[in-house]
């Protein structure tokens, strides 16, 4: 009987014990932003985080129709809200445009960090008077631009500015970049040329340079950039991975050099390797050498 009324104290005391016990509030919730959600009723109302959209270069100075224009376009975060973090879609509104330009938005969504690459390709044009069209690639509406330049559709392309309006948005918030390419006259006449010319650094990059992934099975397009320069010719190759510029001295030996520059294309807005031969003639092997002060050639 005794040890029965011991064993009856011992649950009551165990039950009270259990009953005093406090229950605290649930561990805090937070937005994937830092915001507390309680001050604004639920995570995705409130204002959406701001962003600078940085483009490179914001002018051509000089192309022909047919040339890659490469401008690059990456994203920087400025604040908090909704939406931080996470990707910006990359548009273009080309107001004046021959018929025959093409403009290519690469990849159509970029994240804080990453690059992405608005190509544009200028026409030859015509005289026809429908030759320009106004439109915008992708599908975020643009508000009027009181600023926005009159469209006279029987103007050549040659010789004349192109202009083209980056747009990036995200949760409704637009922020855009205007950039011009000015078009002359002009064809590629040197793309052999050029691509003997890059061949003479991947093999070389190859086996010194393996971590690079540039092999001598590496697919490469090209452009060329700056096409009346006539001491220094410039070209633009393009991997997958990988935007290859290169330059040569047109001269005699033993001023005949050749040099490039390595950028990454998704993630780097300037070059990261560079390399030189000193003498073609001499059949002089690359040397590493600093990087072209403006990041990149255009």
């Amino acid at each position: 009987m005794r040890k029965l009324l011991m064993a009856m104290m011992v649950l009551c005391a165990a039950g009270q014990a259990l009953g005093q016990t406090p229950v605290g509030p649930p561990a805090p919730f937070t937005c994937l932003d830092g915001s507390d959600p309680s001050m604004r009723g639920m995570c995705n109302i409130g204002q959406p985080a701001p962003f600078t959209l940085v483009v490179l270069p914001q002018k051509m100075v000089e192309a022909i129709p047919g040339q890659k224009c490469v401008f690059l376009v990456k994203i920087i975060e400025e604040g908090s809200g909704y939406g931080k973090y996470q990707a910006v879609n990359i548009s273009v509104m080309e107001p004046n445009l021959p018929f025959d330009s093409v403009v290519t938005v690469d990849p159509p969504a970029i994240f804080p960090g990453q690059v992405g690459e608005v190509t544009v390709i200028p026409g030859k044009g015509a005289e026809d008077p429908n030759s320009l069209e106004s439109g915008i690639s992708g599908d975020v509406p643009i508000p009027d631009d009181p600023n926005r330049p009159d469209i006279e559709p029987d103007e050549p392309v040659e010789d004349k500015a192109l202009t083209i309006w980056i747009v990036a948005e995200r949760e409704g918030l637009i922020r855009t970049q205007t950039v011009t390419v000015n078009v002359t006259q002009g064809q590629d006449e040197f793309a052999a040329l050029a691509s003997g010319y890059r061949d003479c650094f991947v093999p070389w990059l190859a086996m010194n340079y393996r971590g690079l992934g540039i092999t001598e099975e590496t697919e490469w397009s090209g452009t060329i950039i700056r096409p009346n320069f006539v001491v220094v010719m410039y070209y633009l190759f393009f991997s997958e991975q990988w935007e290859m510029g290169l330059r040569w001295h047109v001269t005699i030996p033993p001023y005949d050099y050749v040099e490039i520059y390595l950028r990454r294309r998704d993630t780097n807005l300037s070059s990261t390797h560079a390399f030189k031969i000193y003498s073609l003639d001499a059949q002089e092997e690359p040397q590493v050498v600093v990087l072209p002060q403006e990041g990149v050639w255009r």
